[in-house]
C-alpha cells in the first residue's frame, strides 16, 4: 500500500508540473505562450527555458516561416509533444483566447539550405512531434533544404507523426534535397518511431536513415523522389546506413526512379520488413529495384507480406556480400524479378513468372483488385489467398488491420 501511494504521489507531481504552451502565427499579445492571445507567434520566439518534462506545446494552424528548432528534451517519464491543435483538446479549448479555426493545416516554409524541424547535439530526445491527422503539419522545402532533421550528436526516443514533407519538384539540385534527413555524425539513434507521415514532389530522397537501433518506419507514403541530376544526388526513397533491430511496415514506396527501400551500408542486424507495397505506379518503366541490399554482413533480414508490382529491375538481395538467416517469405512478385544471393531462404511467394521454389505459386495471373487505379488488394479468387505460411505475430495483421484467420494459412502479399 505505500509503494502505491508513493507511486501516485510521484504521478500526480509529475503531472501537477507539466504545462501547455501556445504557439501562433496570428497572436499579437505578449508573447509568453502561456494562452492563446498571448501565444508566441513564431517559432523563434519560443522560451525554451520555460518548457520543462512533461509539457505539450499546442501549435495553431497557420502559415510559419523558418526553421523550429528543438531546444530541450523531456525524459523517459516525461515526453514533451509539439502537436497540431485539435478542436477536441479539453485544455487548449479552455485557454484564452481559443478559435476553431487553430484545428487547421500547420503549414511550414523552409527557405533554401534550411530545414524545418531541427533536432541537433541531442537536444530534442524524448520528443514527439505531431500533425495528428493525414498531411496536419505540411513542410514545404527547397533547394538544399530538409524537411525533418536529426544531425550531430544522435537523439534518442524521438517520434514523428502526421507530418507531411513537400518537395520543390524536379530541380536541379545544388544540395541534398531531403524529406527526413535522420543522419547523426555521432553516436546512434535509439528508439526512433517515423508513422503517418509523407514525402512528394521532388526530393533526392524521402528518408536518409544512419546509426539506427529499433527504429520503426511505418504507416508512411514516399513517392515522386527525383531529381534533375540524378547523376550527381543518387535518387533514392529510402537510404538506410547501418540499421539494427528496426522494422519498417505498412508503407507505400511507389513512383520509384531508382532504389527503392536501399542498404548499402554492411552488417545490418534484426531488420523485419514487412506489408509493405512497393510498386511502379505512374513513372515510366525504367531503373527502379523496391529493395536492394548491396554489401555484406546482413543478419536475420526477415522480409514477409511485401507486395511488390512493375519494378524492372525489382528485388536485389545480397549481391554482392555475405547474409546469415535472412528470409524472403509469403511476397507477391509480380512483373518484377527476385536476386538472392547465398544466405537467404525465399518460399511462399506467388509470381508472375516462373520459379522452382517449392511451395511458391509460379505464372500466377493478376492477383489484384484493380491494378490499373494501383489498388493492390486482393480481389475474390485470387491465387494469393491462404496460400502463404502463417507466420504468427506480428506479421499476421495486414495494412488496414484485418487479421489472418485462425487455423488458415496465410495470404500472401501485404493485404
Amino acid at each position: 500500500m505505500k509503494q502505491l501511494v508513493f507511486s501516485l504521489l510521484c504521478f500526480l507531481s509529475i503531472s501537477a508540473d507539466a504545462a501547455n504552451r501556445y504557439i501562433n502565427s496570428a497572436a499579437s499579445g505578449s508573447s509568453t505562450g502561456v494562452d492563446w492571445t498571448n501565444a508566441w507567434p513564431n517559432w523563434s520566439s519560443i522560451k525554451w527555458a520555460s518548457i520543462n518534462p512533461g509539457d505539450t506545446i499546442y501549435v495553431a494552424g497557420g502559415v510559419y516561416s523558418g526553421q523550429l528548432t528543438i531546444g530541450r528534451s523531456g525524459t523517459a517519464s516525461s515526453l514533451i509533444t509539439i502537436e497540431r491543435v485539435r478542436s477536441t483538446d479539453a485544455a487548449a479549448t479552455a485557454a484564452a483566447g481559443w478559435n476553431p479555426s487553430f484545428d487547421s493545416q500547420v503549414v511550414q516554409n523552409a527557405p533554401r539550405g534550411n530545414t524545418g524541424i531541427y533536432i541537433n547535439q541531442s537536444i530534442g530526445s524524448f520528443v514527439t512531434i505531431d500533425g495528428r491527422r493525414d498531411a496536419g503539419w505540411r513542410i514545404n522545402i527547397s533547394d538544399a533544404s530538409s524537411g525533418v532533421e536529426i544531425d550531430q550528436a544522435a537523439a534518442s526516443n524521438v517520434t514523428l507523426r502526421y507530418i507531411q514533407v513537400n518537395g520543390p519538384g524536379m530541380i536541379v539540385e545544388s544540395g541534398d534535397v531531403r524529406g527526413f534527413n535522420l543522419t547523426p555524425k555521432t553516436g546512434r539513434m535509439s528508439n526512433l518511431t517515423v508513422s503517418h507521415c509523407e514525402v512528394l514532389n521532388g526530393c533526392d530522397a524521402a528518408m536518409y536513415l544512419t546509426r539506427a537501433d529499433n527504429a520503426v518506419i511505418e504507416y508512411c507514403s514516399f513517392h515522386g523522389q527525383d531529381s534533375k541530376n540524378p547523376a550527381q544526388f543518387h535518387t533514392n526513397v529510402i537510404y538506410c546506413g547501418v540499421i539494427t533491430n528496426s522494422t519498417f511496415r505498412y508503407n507505400r514506396l511507389y513512383d520509384i526512379q531508382v532504389e527503392g527501400l536501399f542498404f548499402n551500408d554492411p552488417d545490418n542486424k534484426n531488420i523485419r520488413i514487412y506489408r509493405n507495397l512497393f510498386y511502379q505506379g505512374s513513372v515510366p518503366k525504367n531503373s527502379g529495384r523496391a529493395l536492394q541490399f548491396t554489401n555484406s554482413g546482413n543478419t536475420n533480414i526477415l522480409v514477409y507480406n511485401n507486395t511488390f508490382v512493375d519494378l524492372p529491375v525489382g528485388i536485389q538481395l545480397g549481391r554482392p556480400g555475405s547474409y546469415t538467416a535472412c528470409e524472403f517469405k509469403n511476397n507477391i512478385v509480380f512483373g518484377c524479378s527476385l536476386n538472392l544471393g547465398p544466405g537467404w531462404v525465399s518460399d511462399y511467394n506467388l509470381f508472375s513468372g516462373p520459379t522452382s521454389e517449392p511451395h511458391s505459386i509460379r505464372n500466377a495471373p493478376n492477383p489484384f483488385r484493380n491494378s490499373a487505379s494501383f489498388d493492390y488488394h486482393l480481389k475474390p479468387g485470387s491465387p494469393a489467398i491462404d496460400k502463404g505460411l502463417a507466420l504468427g505475430p506480428p506479421y499476421d495483421v495486414d495494412p488496414d488491420g484485418n487479421a489472418r484467420i485462425p487455423g488458415r494459412g496465410g495470404s500472401i502479399g501485404a493485404y
